[in-house]
Order: C-alpha cells, then structure tokens, then sequence
C-alpha cells in the first residue's frame, strides 16, 4: 500500500482525530522474545524494519506504518511499507510503538473477529497489512538485526523439522549466536519443547557450551539452568571453568549444576562449604550433603542457625527412609519454611513414614504432633485413617482441628 492509501486508511477509520497523545502514565508494553520465536507457527511475515507513523484507531486498536528493512521470512521485501496493528488493553500507558522505533517483529494475519473486521473492513485488507503477532508481543526493540542469520534459519523450517532435532540444533545455533535476549528466549524454548534425549545431541551441546564460554551473563545463567535440570554430562568442562573462576551468582549457579552431576569437585569443596561463615556457602553445603549422602555433613546442616540451609537440607534429602531421623526432626522445627519441606518429603516416603510419625503423635510434645499431622496429610490416601481418629478422638482439641483440615482437602494418592 503506498503513502496516499495509508493516508486514506487512516482517514478512513478516523483515526487522525484520535492520533492524540497518550498521557505516558505507565512505561510501555514489554517485549517478548519467547514470544517473538513460538510466534513461528502462526506468522507468515519476519522482517525487521522502522516505525513510521502512529495513529489510534479506537480506545484500544493503533496502527502504525513499517518500513521493511531486513526480511528473515514471508512474501515482503525491503523497503516495502506494511501497516502493522495492534491493542493495547492497558489504556493509562503510551503505545508500545512510536515513529522512529527500529523493531524486529513476527506478523500474522489481521483476526476475522467482528472487532477487527470493523477496525480493517475487506476494502482496506490486503497483503501488506498485519497484525503483530502473539497478541502485540512478538516484537524486539533495537534488535541487531544483522546478526540473525541463526533466526533465519530456524523461522524458515518446515513445521514438521522445526518440532524434530533439526529444530532443537536451529534453536541451539540461535542461542549460541544471536544477541543475548533473543539467545536466552531460544534456550527456553530448546528446553521446554524438547526431549531430553535431544538436549543431549552433540550439536546441541557445541551450541550450549559456546554460550557458556562466550556468551553474557543472562546467556549463561539459562545455560546452567538448563544443564542443572537435564543433567548435561556434555558441558561438564565448560561449567567446571565458571564454577572455579567466578566468586559470585555464576560461580554459584555452575557449583549447582555441577551438584547435580555429582562432580568429584563438589565432594573436595563440601567440607569449606558447610563451615562456612556466610549462609549461602553453608546452603551451597546443604545441598552437597544430601545429593552426595555425607551423614556427618547432613547432621551438621541440620544443626544450623540459619533456617535457609536447614531448608535446603530438606529439600535435597532423599524420600527414603535411612534419612528419616534427620527429616522428622526438621518436621518439628521452629521455621514454618523447613517445616514444609521435611513434611512434603516425608510424604514423599509415603507408608513407610507412618511407624515414625505415630510415634511422634505419641509424644508430649504439641509442636512435634502438629507437625506429625503436616506429614500424614502429604502422604495423602494411606493417612486417613490415623487423621480420621485423631480428629475423631484425639483430647488435644488444636489437634482435632488441624486433623480435620487436613482431611477436608483432596488426599493425594501415593
């Protein structure tokens, strides 16, 4: 569509009368990156290009002109001038788009709904009119848009290939390569729309492992994460270098990954962990101490003043019952936080819990037997009948209570 057809549209629709600004109250829509790549299955236009100008079409509709820059998908080319549309629900703020904005951005077609077929009647639709996709998200500000051949490659898959390991190496290639809020966005993505078997695929790893080395620090924290979860043997090396050269959040972070696989290094460094002076170091040992088994380490994390690594120590216990006595007695502990913990792992253990905590049911102790029933209400089903006595007959009548709260909420099944 060129100038005069835009400027008609515009008329068209009134929106020159509206295109007054917008009281500036809240700061302007975010961008979304993950939403800008899973926007693949639904746009059939990626460009990158300028915002011209704005106009408001009613109270929540705007319209903006876009001149094409660069096209990573779809029929357009450079320099051609789209219009782009679309809403934003939060009136108080500014549009998310002003003149002058460079953007890359994922386009779809205009909805068919009864509200946009006002905004854009059929005489105004045409193949250079879109809407932004995923709802106005899909869209990065101030995008290097010459560093994206990555993003190309992925966008122009088959749909078939994009959901199959040709997709997880693309996304892969676009983490390791791309700027790093669009290179964290494909990370999330590998790692949620991905067997783990796939995560493992060498180039997958090359691609992850580069971005440990090379990229910033938001890019390593999302590959950390991802190799803490799935357990990512491959990039062992590569997070032994973070973890042994950073004193601060990365280093942390790649000393739980390395936790996670159980690293020889994590054994040599439990014992300066747990006698730490400052807490973190101490839940770092926590951790250690439960993954690795290290008895006389978790009976010291179990003793210790700060209720955080008492937590982590619950929370990192196995669900078995050589740990019992360490988990019953954080189930009694003064800080509500350990308690849940120990209570969800007792549960966790299940049947073989119940000796225990009917033995402390059995105590003197109101705040053990409280706790008691915290852990009888995680183990679910195999619990009711010991909840149902003790809220039936139990003299205690706080315990009765809790007891049948307990049973009023649904019982999980073991």
């Amino acid at each position: 569509m060129g100038a005069t057809g835009l400027c008609w549209s515009f008329l068209f629709l009134g929106a020159l009368a509206a295109c007054r600004a917008t009281p500036q109250t809240a700061p302007r829509a975010q961008e979304d990156p993950r939403a800008l790549i899973a926007a693949v299955s639904v746009a059939p236009v990626y460009v990158c290009g300028t915002v011209g100008r704005v106009a408001r079409i009613d109270r929540t509709g705007y319209r903006a002109e876009l001149v094409v820059q660069q096209v990573f998908f779809g029929f357009v080319k450079p320099e051609e001038r789209l219009e782009i549309a679309w809403e934003e629900l939060a009136t108080q703020r500014a549009p998310r788009f002003a003149k002058g904005d460079r953007l890359l951005v994922a386009l779809s077609p205009l909805p068919a709904t009864t509200l946009w077929l006002h905004r854009f009647p059929p005489q105004l639709r045409n193949d250079k009119t879109f809407a932004v996709a995923a709802q106005g998200d899909a869209f990065l500000r101030e995008p290097d848009c010459d560093g994206l051949d990555a993003l190309k490659g992925y966008v122009r898959l088959e749909p078939k290939a994009r959901a199959e390991s040709e997709g997880a190496h693309a996304l892969a290639q676009l983490a390791a390569s791309s700027e790093e809020r669009l290179a964290v966005a494909a990370l999330e993505t590998l790692a949620a729309s991905f067997e783990e078997r796939v995560l493992h695929e060498g180039e997958v790893t090359r691609a992850m492992a580069r971005a440990l080395r090379e990229g910033g620090a938001r890019m390593k924290r999302a590959v950390l994460e991802i190799a803490r979860t799935h357990k990512l043997e491959e990039l062992r090396d590569a997070i032994r270098e973070i973890a042994q050269s950073d004193l601060g959040d990365l280093g942390y972070r790649a000393w739980e990954a390395l936790l996670s696989l159980k690293d020889p290094l994590v054994a040599e460094h439990l014992p300066q962990w747990i006698s730490a002076t400052e807490p973190r170091s101490r839940v770092l040992g926590a951790k250690a101490a439960a993954t690795l088994e290290a008895f006389e380490s978790i009976e010291q994390a179990s003793r210790d003043p700060a209720p955080e690594v008492r937590q982590a120590l619950a929370e990192h216990l196995q669900a078995e019952t050589q740990f019992l006595p360490w988990l019953l007695a954080l189930l009694a502990d003064p800080d509500q936080g350990v308690q849940r913990a120990a209570a969800a792992k007792v549960g966790s253990i299940g049947p073989a819990a119940l000796p225990a905590l009917e033995a402390l049911l059995s105590s003197d102790d109101p705040q053990q037997q409280m706790a008691a029933i915290l852990a009888l209400a995680e183990i679910g089903e195999h619990a009711r009948g010991i909840l149902e006595r003790i809220a039936a007959e139990h003299p205690d009548e706080n315990l009765r209570r809790l007891a049948a709260v307990a049973l009023a909420r649904p019982l999980r099944e073991q």
